[in-house]
């Protein structure tokens, strides 16, 4: 059983907090196993959000339903930093982004890509499964449980390059913005033969997983942090050339005055980017620098390589792509993109020609995602018209779908709790491209 490791910080009353909870029974059920089992940060976490009008409101959810639930150990709750530590109302924010609608479960214990891996399945070996296991802490659930398992082989994962999306419960405002008030997702995929790994994250991995009443537990060794906007994600991912480049790149407010492509990008509410690597970029270097004093061409160079208006993650280009045939798409400068799959990966192409694999999938930000693709798309045609009536379709979709999944994204036909068949929103022309 792993030991309990002293959280002062995140130490409350639990019957005090609890006691606030329509469902505290419940609650205390799951913060009692929590502490039995030596996961007490996480059952004090637990206690200090149900504190907070945040926390009630997603804790309302939980007993309703199947959730995969991510438990960070006592000593990823200590690295947390202190402004996070410190706020009972963001740390309830951060545990919605540990519980997913679903159960991610894979009672086969081969592990399929479900939303990712376009069918791909892989099972591990007895070798691999007992190197695994040694390799990490022990980790004992202790009652309540059903099948335990030695790894993270029980958590339905695609294996890299493919990956499984989950929806999860974090929607709040000021950290996730969204089409149609969608809550944020999580991203996972299997390296290898080791195990999962959670993507957008500073090396957190998947160990043993458990179940208890209708939650899916998986233990992970890091707190789950949610993704910021574009800007910081740029940076972190050393985006350093698409950045110059877009910043060349000058857009309109709503209020008309001037900002870059990349601040316009962050008012948005949805969209897919495909973000060409450094190496794209110094390839691409000669043909882009004609356009240095084309504003009209370098908008459209860089809105054919956004859709706009929604986000598609990687599964959703497989599951559209599936049964062999390209998916067309509509880009943010009025231009078709064409996406195919294969066994190698994800590709596109432009009108030009321009072809393109996505090196780096499913990059999460507060917004949207992006992809690293391995070249740049050069297009400098544009079309408006084609763009303007994508607006009213895309929004209509991105409306009509519901914000709560309950299987892994992109990979099923009715994919929502409200029944209705999840399919990929029309795109939307963003005003200043």
């Amino acid at each position: 059983m792993f030991s309990s490791v002293a959280f002062t910080l995140l130490t409350v009353a639990l019957p005090t907090v609890l006691a606030q909870s329509s469902d505290s029974g419940y609650l205390q059920g799951l913060v009692n196993e929590l502490n039995a089992i030596g996961y007490s940060g996480a059952a004090n976490a637990l206690s200090r959000a149900n504190g907070t009008s945040s926390g009630q409101q997603f804790l309302s959810q939980v007993q309703d339903g199947n959730f995969t639930v991510f438990v960070p150990t006592n000593a990823a709750f200590e690295n947390l930093p202190s402004n996070v530590t410190s706020d009972d109302d963001l740390v309830a924010k951060y545990l919605a982004y540990h519980f997913v609608y679903g159960s991610f479960q894979n009672t086969s214990a081969t592990n399929s890509s479900g939303g990712g891996g376009g069918g791909t399945t892989s099972s591990a070996s007895a070798s691999e499964s007992s190197s695994t296991a040694s390799s990490t802490e022990a980790f004992a659930w202790y009652q309540r449980r059903d099948e335990v398992s030695n790894s993270s082989d029980a958590l339905l994962s695609g294996i890299y390059p493919n990956t499984t999306i989950g929806r999860t419960l974090l929607n709040s405002s000021d950290l996730v913005q969204l089409e149609a008030n969608k809550s944020q997702v999580l991203a996972w995929t299997r390296i290898g033969g080791g195990n999962v790994t959670l993507l957008n994250q500073p090396n957190i991995s998947v160990a043993n997983s458990s179940t208890y009443e209708n939650l899916f537990l998986n233990s992970i060794d890091g707190v789950i942090i949610p993704p910021g906007n574009l800007s910081t994600v740029l940076n972190a991912t050393n985006a350093t050339a698409f950045v110059a480049f877009a910043q060349q790149v000058n857009t309109t407010n709503s209020d008309g005055s001037n900002t870059s492509a990349v601040n316009s990008l962050e008012q948005e509410n949805g969209f897919t980017l495909f973000v060409p690597d450094n190496d794209a970029f110094q390839a691409a270097q000669q043909t882009i620098g004609g356009f240095q004093n084309n504003q009209t061409a370098l908008k459209a160079l860089l809105g054919n390589h956004i859709i706009n208006g929604t986000t598609l993650y990687t599964p959703d280009f497989q599951n559209a792509t599936a049964s062999g045939s390209g998916a067309n798409y509509i880009t943010a400068a009025g231009e078709n993109l064409s996406v195919s799959s294969n066994s190698s990966g994800i590709f596109l192409q432009n009108q030009n020609g321009s072809v393109a694999q996505i090196t780096r999938p499913d990059v999460l930000v507060s917004n949207g995602v992006f992809h690293v693709i391995d070249n740049v798309l050069v297009e400098t045609d544009s079309n408006p018209e084609a763009a303007s009536s994508a607006v009213m379709s895309a929004s209509s979709a991105a409306t009509a779908q519901s914000s709560t999944d309950t299987l892994p994204i992109g990979g099923g036909a009715t994919l929502t709790s409200a029944g209705a068949t999840s399919t990929p929103a029309l795109l939307r022309f963003h005003r200043a491209l």
